[in-house]
């Protein structure tokens, strides 16, 4: 739960998370895996398959007060997999809706449900704190909460239907984790088995026994420590857990996924170094999530993947897992295959982002190498990680970026900053406890609306295009795409009628589309340096961003998805194209040089356009105040 890009060791050797690492590192690592800009929707995608804007579940959580949940339309997940004889459990966050019962898991397809309903909450006392003002502005261009005063505070541990207050008092990662070791000690490894285990961690409040931040004392921001430290917790939990796989008899036959819900939030200390933007973002920082799967049933694990995969898709490969075939109307491709068979082509080539028109239009797409952004995405700074000292003039040899360390994930102590360049790294940062009272919880469910409220240090480095020294190989596969886009382009303006069907495929398997850990550590190792030291010269942290040009229209228009393609190009909106293979930053935005690559991408945006429904988003609803159910959020109030 909002772990960040850079806060994981395959990515930041500075991480400790052995586990995990071994896990990833056995597995394929997935570095092309991509979810929702925040909580609610990537977990509603999930579990249904279904982009969030086609079901109402974009661009908001579901908070405490809100009268909702996961449309009762959709057949979840874990529904499918229990008519193939699947036993269905889940182990920590829902954050799908709770008012009634029928939003809650255990009338949504699982067996047991052993967690919380709400979005965040006290890791010991698990208490979660919500209030909403009457017209209070959100920063950041949201809406104005309901006419209404509340601050409520509400104990939120269930076990099944029952609250459980048993688990008062212990850290929730190990809560977790012995729940799961009771579970698979008391089944039969030879039955069907579906876990989902949602983990609180690293979602604020920064929380976390000493002992673990303390591995961290060569960093001098407390804050990432606290935050460091914690995911440390949180590979001991997954560490226990795979245990357990192994001594139940569970693993043999096992497919274990681990991914982000959305990226990190920089105003809890999370990174995304060196990606741009954060949680909440439609930029690759906010969307492209650390992820692998593991699993002894793979035929080529110890790989990277840079094939694309969206987090729908994970009900389609699990379903296929099931022997299952999944249903007609999701959005999910089976990625099994794939995955599992380096001589054949990726499974997708093409997903949208988001698609959000609440108050001011945004979307993205993704086709081929190219991303489109329609609209805002949000703040779009680079945030360096408070682990790297300004002043230092050569690049530790610890500091890998892209690369993975093959080392044992021990914290280093040889770039200890002095004080002096701390400071500077840190001012005006945005600052959060590292333990924090139960009634001083910054309400972190807010900080999910407000995500983007971070500091704007917007192009900390100089906009550049990235280049790889392979003989051309990629430059002529991008040729080729856009011989094709306009080739396609030119189809749709002549209204031919198999236009839609000719759509070729911009992603053919070449020899990196999986890449051993050391070739993947040779081509990227360069790039994160040069980064580095571009970023430690910049005297400034606040400089202008260049890829925002004065000439950019303005955002603050509403999209209708009965506009025709001219009517899109000639609308107000902000307009950006970035290529991802060569640029995965985001850094030199290409829309005025490859203008008809935007017109293809448009084009695919107005494809998806009628399927948008409007945010499901109900006024909130003091009804829920935990007062009347025993000071517990609790369903039966909608």
């Amino acid at each position: 739960d909002d772990l960040g890009w850079n806060d994981i060791s395959w990515h930041n050797s500075d991480v400790i998370s052995p586990n995990l690492g071994q896990l990833a590192r056995e597995g394929i690592i997935l570095e092309n895996s991509y979810v929702q800009p925040i909580c609610s929707p990537t977990r509603s995608a999930l579990m249904a398959s279904r982009y969030p804007f086609t079901i109402g579940r974009q661009g908001n959580v579901i908070v405490p007060y809100c009268p909702t949940g996961l449309t009762l339309n959709a057949t979840l997940l874990p529904q499918e997999l229990k008519k193939h004889g699947y036993d269905t459990h889940i182990v920590g966050k829902w954050h799908l809706g709770f008012c009634k019962w029928e939003y809650t898991p255990t009338y949504r397809g699982f067996d047991s449900y052993h967690g919380y309903y709400t979005g965040a909450e006290d890791y010991y006392t698990h208490v979660c704190p919500y209030s909403f003002r009457a017209a209070q502005d959100i920063p950041a261009g949201e809406d104005k909460e309901e006419d209404v005063d509340l601050k409520a505070l509400g104990y939120d541990f269930r076990n099944d239907t029952l609250v459980d207050r048993t688990a008062a008092g212990s850290y929730s990662a190990f809560v977790f984790a012995e729940h799961v070791e009771s579970l698979l000690s008391t089944r039969d490894p030879a039955a069907p088995l579906f876990l989902y285990l949602p983990f609180q961690s690293v979602h604020a409040p920064l929380q976390v026994p000493q002992n673990y931040s303390d591995l961290y004392s060569h960093v001098q921001d407390r804050h990432r420590r606290t935050y460091l430290g914690m995911v440390t917790a949180l590979d001991d939990a997954v560490g226990r857990i795979v245990a357990s796989l192994k001594s139940t008899g569970h693993y043999n036959n096992s497919v274990i996924v681990f991914t982000t819900d959305n990226g990190g939030s920089t105003l809890y200390s999370g990174n995304n170094w060196p990606l741009r933007g954060n949680k909440t973002t439609l930029w690759e920082g906010g969307t492209r999530g650390a992820a692998f799967i593991h699993s002894p049933l793979l035929r080529h694990p110890g790989t990277v993947s840079h094939s694309l995969v969206h987090v729908t898709d994970w009900y389609p490969t699990f379903l296929h897992l099931a022997g299952g075939s999944p249903p007609s109307d999701i959005d999910g491709v089976n990625q099994w295959e794939a995955l599992n068979n380096n001589s054949l082509p990726p499974a997708r080539d093409y997903f949208v982002y988001d698609i959000d028109n609440k108050k001011n239009f945004r979307a993205a797409v993704r086709w081929g190498p190219y991303k489109l952004i329609v609209g805002d995405p949000g703040p779009g700074e680079w945030t360096p990680p408070p682990e790297l000292c300004p002043r230092n003039t050569t690049l530790p040899n610890n500091r890998t970026g892209y690369a993975y360390s093959q080392q044992n994930h021990t914290a280093i102590s040889n770039n200890i900053c002095d004080s002096e360049s701390k400071e500077n790294l840190t001012e005006n940062a945005p600052s959060s406890p590292a333990h924090v009272e139960t009634n001083s919880i910054a309400n972190s469910t807010a900080s999910e609306l407000h995500g983007n409220e971070v500091a704007d240090y917007n192009d900390i480095l100089t906009a550049r295009k990235h280049r790889r020294g392979d003989g051309g190989t990629k430059g002529d596969r991008y040729r080729d795409f856009f011989n094709n886009a306009v080739e396609y382009l030119s189809a749709l303006e002549q209204n031919k009628e198999d236009g839609f069907e000719t759509r070729p495929n911009f992603y053919p398997v070449t020899e990196d589309t999986y890449r051993t850990e050391n070739s993947f550590k040779a081509t990227n190792n360069a790039r994160k340096t040069n980064r580095i030291k571009k970023w430690r010269t910049n005297k400034s942290r606040h400089t202008k961003d260049k890829t925002r040009k004065t000439e950019t229209p303005s955002d603050t228009q509403h999209f209708s998805n009965t506009q025709e393609l001219p009517d899109i190009l000639n609308s107000k909106l902000k307009l950006q194209l970035y290529n991802l293979e060569e640029d995965p930053t985001e850094e030199e935005d290409l829309r005025w040089s490859h203008w008809q690559v935007v017109k293809l991408l448009l084009r695919r945006l107005y494809e998806d356009l009628p399927r948008y429904v409007p945010r499901d988003q109900p006024p909130n609803d003091p009804s829920g105040d935990p007062k009347y159910f025993n000071n517990t959020w609790a369903p039966g109030w909608c």
